[in-house]
């Protein structure tokens, strides 16, 4: 988004809407404008988002503090006395010859990969980002810890799985991460620590926040003398 210096019908945003970038401006509000020349007015400030973003976008307006106010009241500083300099002084009216485009936004969680973790993430330099290395040797691979959504390179033992006993039914407690793509989380059970099997009565007890969900899979205990349990995540 910007000044991009083209009107919304010109060769470079044609360009931009042939790489598959939506044109949010014209999305929002038909025949606005930035931009005053004279007594004529275009758009030359727009906002472009790829489909995963435009999805998100609420809403696009430009802001006409600058195009319409008179030429007195012109940014520059030039010729002008120090009385003229301190008109509009503490206000955003005429802050360039441009308007600003507002775009409202309510973002939500993207499917992400482990890659794009991995990409995101601002690592210490001397940190390993291979998936099976344990960084912060607490015993969670980055595998695991992009999984559950917890800080590879900080240990935080009170974010591991917890299994509890309630009643006839055992309760097995986790982290997710939301919108996992490529990577799963499954859960399973044994009796023997031998043959493993899939835990399948898995709930969301609550959203922990944005990103990270606290999950439950439960297991009836009626007939088992023992069960263990664990989390397998798969690697993408």
């Amino acid at each position: 988004m910007g000044d991009l210096n083209s009107l919304g019908e010109e060769d470079p945003l044609d360009v931009l809407r042939a790489s598959g970038y939506a044109d949010q401006s014209a999305r929002f509000e038909s025949n606005n404008y930035s931009y005053r020349f004279a007594e004529f007015r275009g758009r030359l400030d727009h906002a472009f988002a790829a489909p995963t973003m435009a999805t998100q976008i609420s809403q696009v307006g430009h802001w006409h503090i600058n195009a319409d106010e008179p030429a007195f009241y012109d940014y520059n500083t030039e010729n002008k006395s120090a009385a003229h300099l301190l008109l509009n002084v503490g206000t955003p009216f005429r802050s360039s010859d441009h308007d600003p485009i507002l775009v409202g936004i309510s973002l939500s969680p993207q499917p992400t990969t482990y890659a794009m973790w991995v990409a995101a993430r601002v690592w210490v330099p001397s940190a390993s980002r291979l998936a099976m290395d344990d960084p912060d040797a607490d015993g969670l691979k980055n595998l695991v810890e992009f999984a559950l959504n917890t800080n590879p390179e900080a240990e935080r033992s009170g974010h591991m799985p917890v299994a509890n006993r309630v009643g006839n039914e055992l309760r097995f407690d986790y982290r997710s991460r939301v919108m996992l793509s490529g990577t799963q989380i499954i859960p399973e059970w044994s009796e023997d620590l031998n043959a493993w099997q899939d835990m399948t009565s898995i709930s969301t007890q609550q959203n922990l926040d944005t990103q990270t969900e606290l999950k439950r899979a439960v297991i009836s205990t009626v007939g088992r003398d023992k069960l263990f349990v664990r989390l397998r995540v798969t690697v993408p």
